[in-house]
């Protein structure tokens, strides 16, 4: 990597860096708010809905969090593998714990799956930061769905939602660096480092954003 390549990456590290610390800030913000508004006149439903909120805003600045370290890394070939299925099974069992909220969650995914080559922390939490993106933007009796495939050489996990497209996020490029628009940069800027790479589409039943991550 040349001299001029390092710089660049290293300016957009920072700027990611600093967009990220400005969104867990927000999360954390919300996070606070609603532990001050609980009461107990809000009765057993609301305490739970607060509770809830409470919990999605601590694990939605958390997943941002966990990435900083692999925004500042420099690209190298360490030898970390991950099973895939593993991948499938963490981000299934995040999906159970978001049920019943009038959006359909489901995953569906090819069996055999290989090992990729990716930190397994670090693909996680990136497929759970667009997943929580395709929630936020869901809309009641909407679907989102997250589709596990392999094939040429890689794992491509998709997350798919049907709700109205947003186009910020399908142009996430020329965007400003906030909720999925920073998803995306976050995730091509890190698949980058690994080989991998990042497609954001709509398609006929709504938008697909994937995650493409190499066989080890």
């Amino acid at each position: 990597m040349s001299n001029v390549s390092r710089h660049d990456d290293s300016e957009e590290a920072r700027r990611l860096v600093f967009a990220m610390c400005h969104e867990i800030s927000n999360w954390v913000a919300a996070v606070r708010l609603h532990a001050h508004l609980l009461d107990d006149d809000l009765g057993p439903r609301g305490l739970a809905l607060a509770s809830i909120e409470i919990d999605d805003s601590s694990a939605r600045s958390g997943a941002l969090l966990a990435l900083v370290p692999a925004v500042l890394s420099q690209p190298h070939d360490d030898g970390i593998q991950a099973e895939a299925e593993a991948i499938v099974l963490g981000l299934q069992r995040v999906i159970d714990e978001h049920g019943g909220r009038g959006i359909v969650l489901e995953i569906q995914a090819d069996g055999d799956l290989p090992r990729v080559r990716v930190d397994p922390q670090v693909i996680h939490y990136l497929l759970l930061m667009h997943f929580y993106g395709a929630i936020d933007s869901a809309v009641t009796g909407s679907r989102v769905r997250v589709v596990v495939e392999s094939g040429n050489d890689e794992v491509c996990f998709a997350i798919e939602d049907t709700s109205p497209a947003d186009e910020q996020h399908l142009g996430w490029r020329d965007a400003a660096l906030r909720g999925r628009v920073l998803s995306c940069a976050i995730a091509d800027h890190v698949l980058k480092k690994i080989g991998g790479r990042l497609e954001v589409g709509r398609a006929d039943t709504g938008t697909r954003t994937s995650i493409c991550v190499p066989i080890a």
